[in-house]
């Protein structure tokens, strides 16, 4: 069951904020409507003023329910973690899915977080679970990478694999998915800033607006930092700007 947010009011919304639904018209009582336009008739340039004032605080109505439903999402890493203390870990942050962003998603010294064990005890904890491949690290660097803030070679290769199509599509699913339950990325490493995660984080953030934060072991929820040297470049990012040490440092 999740816990009530005590900053919403009984209807969802942020206390003191009105939403205003898609569509519906941000006007006053109708007898408020009947005195403007008898007062427009006689002053045009009244009317334009209201009209104009009318828009503003339209737009200014649709710049926060933008934000407010923001899609939030949250990247993990299993480490070292038996089945019960992960189970535990993603109740605690009231999470509904898995997606597991691993390109070898097995383990020998673990095998309770291999693909096939996990196909099976997650969704027994009411927990949705998928493997997303198009999202997995290990991958090859471009022949002319410009990202070259990003000196260890793993993660210079990813971010150019976050320039294709695939990368594109497969994080989109994601955040729709997300958009919907509250869910999360997993992959091996605990801490994110030595993972692949913290590159999706800076897409997520960064291109797609979402609110992305980092599940830490004891329960924590990190919000994400941008990594050093990124910039946007339309719906994409490139590591050019000065120069940054090993992410691994």
């Amino acid at each position: 069951m999740r816990r009530a947010d005590p900053a919403l009011g009984s209807r969802g919304t942020k206390t003191g904020r009105r939403l205003i639904a898609k569509g519906e018209p941000h006007t006053g009582s109708h007898q408020q409507n009947e005195k403007h336009a008898e007062q427009d008739e006689q002053d045009p340039v009244r009317a334009l003023d209201r009209r104009t004032a009318r828009f503003a605080v339209e737009c200014h109505d649709r710049t926060l329910r933008e934000w407010t439903v923001a899609t939030r999402l949250i990247t993990v890493g299993h480490g070292t973690l038996s089945e019960d203390s992960f189970v535990e870990l993603l109740r605690a942050a009231e999470l509904q899915a898995l997606v597991d962003v691993r390109t070898a998603p097995g383990s020998r010294r673990h095998p309770q977080f291999r693909r096939q064990a996990m196909e099976q005890w997650v969704p027994a904890h009411a927990i949705a679970y998928r493997w997303e491949p198009r999202l997995g690290g290990l991958r090859t660097p471009a022949a002319e990478s410009p990202n070259i803030a990003l000196r260890n070679r793993g993660f210079r290769a990813y971010a150019d694999h976050m320039a294709t199509a695939e990368f594109v599509h497969a994080l989109d699913e994601v955040l729709d998915a997300a958009a919907a339950r509250p869910t999360t990325v997993m992959c091996a490493e605990t801490l994110w800033w030595r993972c692949h995660r913290r590159l999706i984080a800076d897409f997520a953030a960064l291109v797609r607006g979402a609110e992305v934060r980092h599940l830490m072991h004891d329960g924590r929820l990190v919000e994400h930092q941008p990594t050093a040297g990124v910039r946007r470049e339309g719906d994409r990012l490139v590591y050019d700007v000065g120069q940054t040490g090993s992410l691994l440092t």
